[in-house]
């Protein structure tokens, strides 16, 4: 049984991981995008969300880029920043990620982060962070100052005007379809139908 539970981490393991440096979209089946669209990335926090004496825990929400492989890998590229797998020294290793973050970070002048959103729904399989619901307080910078640091990071990336950081839920967000909780958000995204975008 133990041998079994093993295989299926593993299996899972490299399923992420191919989604980590794929740049291939992967296409969701619209029934999973419907059960799930509670949980899709939003362009504005819902008060709900707000961290407050009277709500002390809600969950967790990334105010972030997304993470489009295709542009991040080009920019490690130029920078020297690209680690690869040791088995495969042609496939990029996920710590790309967090040197592309860290150089940019310095880039911007503006600490940039990692994190992971909730795969059901996000339009890609990692995201750089700005801040999140429960850090907004102390690193959300004044409207002006927020939007040269968003511009920056664009044009870095050579990202359309587009794209532009949203609200993603966390990756361990244990909601599931069927608990109780208001979907009704005026200003959400999804539900997306691709869990890796290509875009540029």
């Amino acid at each position: 049984m133990e041998e079994i539970v093993k295989k299926r981490k593993l299996v899972c393991l490299s399923v992420f991981f191919y989604l980590l440096v794929s740049t291939d979209p992967l296409p969701v089946a619209q029934e999973l995008a419907q059960l799930y669209a509670p949980r899709s990335p939003m362009s504005q926090l819902p008060e709900r969300y707000h961290v407050t004496k009277e709500n002390p825990e809600p969950p967790k929400l990334y105010f972030a880029f997304p993470h489009l492989n295709k542009a991040l890998y080009k920019y490690a590229e130029e920078y020297d920043l690209t680690r690869y797998i040791r088995c495969d020294p042609k496939v990029p290793s996920p710590a790309t990620l967090f040197s592309v973050a860290g150089h940019l970070s310095k880039h911007v002048d503006y600490g940039l982060n990692v994190a992971f959103p909730f795969l059901n729904t996000a339009d890609c399989t990692s995201i750089i962070v700005l801040y999140d619901n429960y850090t907004m307080n102390n690193k959300q910078l004044i409207e002006e100052d927020e939007e040269d640091v968003i511009e920056m990071v664009q044009e870095a990336l050579g990202y359309d005007k587009l794209v532009r950081p949203k609200w993603y839920f966390d990756v361990h967000d244990p909601w599931q379809p069927g608990d109780e909780e208001d979907d009704e958000d005026t200003n959400q995204v999804g539900p997306f139908l691709f869990i890796v975008s290509t875009r540029r």
